[in-house]
């Protein structure tokens, strides 16, 4: 966990998210692991012994999109087939057409080698060289799908 513990209009925010029960947040239904009748041994098979014959999203008709919802977090060179590099969120954005990203998956716990925040800083210094709109909500925030979103940058108020 990072930051504060939270009190006050945050805890109360928190508190009264459907998604919050027990102190926790919570799946509102079931998120499987995996694509139904799909095991981690063929998965696994598939990947070391067999060559992908996916094509990448530019390769064939997407989008465009007016939304995209991208994993952003614990990145590492080593884990290169699992995880994508900042660089690789903006230009998957930019293969789906997608008018906004939101960058996903980061902040909740330290895997990597870098510190909580820096994939969320370093898919935002790309994104605006590449002119790519994100959102980047605090947990708990509000996203309008059709409309004006602007959320600061929380993350660097955070100790």
């Amino acid at each position: 966990m990072f930051g504060k513990t939270p009190s006050g209009e945050r805890m109360n925010r928190m508190i009264n998210s459907p998604n919050f029960k027990n102190g926790k947040f919570k799946n509102l239904s079931h998120t499987p692991d995996l694509t139904e009748g799909v095991s981690y041994y063929a998965v696994l098979k598939e990947f070391i012994f067999f060559k992908s014959k996916r094509e990448k999203p530019g390769q064939k008709q997407y989008g465009p999109f007016d939304f995209a919802i991208l994993e952003c977090g614990q990145y590492n060179k080593s884990w290169k087939y699992i995880q994508m590099m900042p660089e690789e969120i903006i230009a998957a954005a930019g293969d789906l057409k997608a008018t906004t990203l939101l960058p996903v998956h980061w902040g909740k716990f330290s895997l990597a080698n870098h510190v909580w925040d820096n994939p969320i800083k370093a898919v935002v210094a790309i994104a605006q060289i590449k002119n790519q709109q994100l959102v980047s909500p605090m947990i708990g925030e509000t996203v309008q799908l059709k409309g004006n979103n602007e959320f600061e940058s929380w993350w660097e108020k955070i100790s």
